[in-house]
C-alpha cells in the first residue's frame, strides 16, 4: 500500500480487509481511511437552503509547515493531480492582533466530491503560523459553500463563534468554534 510505503503507519486493516486506516499525522496532519466498501449516495440538495446543514462541504483544510512536501506526498499516495501553489489573499477583521503581512500559501487537491486544501504559513505571524507552532501538521477547518453569508456569521456568533478572517460582504470568513466544537468553519458565498 502506497501510504505505508511513503511513511504512514497501518492502524486498522490487514490481509483480506476491505478497509484500511493509515496514520499520516506526523507527515500530513491526518489519518486516511481507504475502503472498498460501497459509498452511500449523497442526498439531492434541497432547492432552497433552509438551514445551515443544507449547505455543501466543499473541502477540508490541512495546515502544514512545508506545503510542497505535503502536496507531493498526498498526491503520490492518492494519485491526485499536483496543484499549483498560490499566495492566498487574506482580509483580516478590525481588531486582528497578528502580523498583518502574514498570509497562507495554498494548494487544493481535487478529489471526487470534495477537495483537500493544504495551507502553509508565510510572511509573518498569522493564524497559520500559530497553528503549525502549536500542533504541527494538522487538520484545521472544513469549508462550506453557503447562501446568506452575513446571516450565517451572525448565527454562529450568537452561538459563541468568533469571526477571525473575512466577513459577510467579502464572500468568505473563518468562524472559530474551538471553545465548543474544537474546530473552525470557513464559509464561502454571498
Amino acid at each position: 500500500m502506497r501510504a505505508v510505503e511513503k511513511g504512514g503507519t497501518l492502524v486498522v486493516g490487514g490481509p483480506g480487509a476491505k478497509t484500511f486506516l493509515v496514520d499520516l499525522r506526523s507527515k500530513l496532519g491526518m489519518t486516511i481511511s481507504f475502503s472498498e466498501l460501497p459509498v452511500h449516495p449523497q442526498p439531492t440538495p434541497p432547492a432552497e437552503i433552509t438551514k445551515f446543514a443544507d449547505n455543501r462541504v466543499a473541502y477540508t483544510s490541512i495546515i502544514v509547515p512545508d506545503i510542497e512536501a505535503s502536496l507531493t506526498l498526498f498526491t503520490e499516495i492518492t494519485g491526485g493531480k499536483m496543484p499549483n501553489v498560490v499566495d492566498a489573499r487574506i482580509s483580516y477583521p478590525e481588531g486582528y492582533t497578528g502580523d498583518w503581512v502574514g498570509y497562507p500559501k495554498l494548494g487544493m487537491v481535487a478529489l471526487k466530491g470534495m477537495s483537500v486544501a493544504f495551507t502553509a504559513p508565510a510572511g509573518g505571524k498569522s493564524p497559520w503560523s500559530e497553528n503549525v507552532a502549536k500542533y504541527g501538521p494538522a487538520m484545521h477547518h472544513f469549508g462550506i459553500q453557503i447562501k446568506g453569508h452575513p446571516q450565517q456569521i451572525a448565527y454562529w456568533e450568537q452561538r459563541g463563534g468568533t469571526l477571525l478572517i473575512g466577513g459577510g460582504t467579502m464572500g468568505y470568513s473563518w468562524i472559530d468554534l474551538s471553545p465548543t466544537l474544537k474546530t473552525l468553519i470557513e464559509m464561502n458565498g454571498k
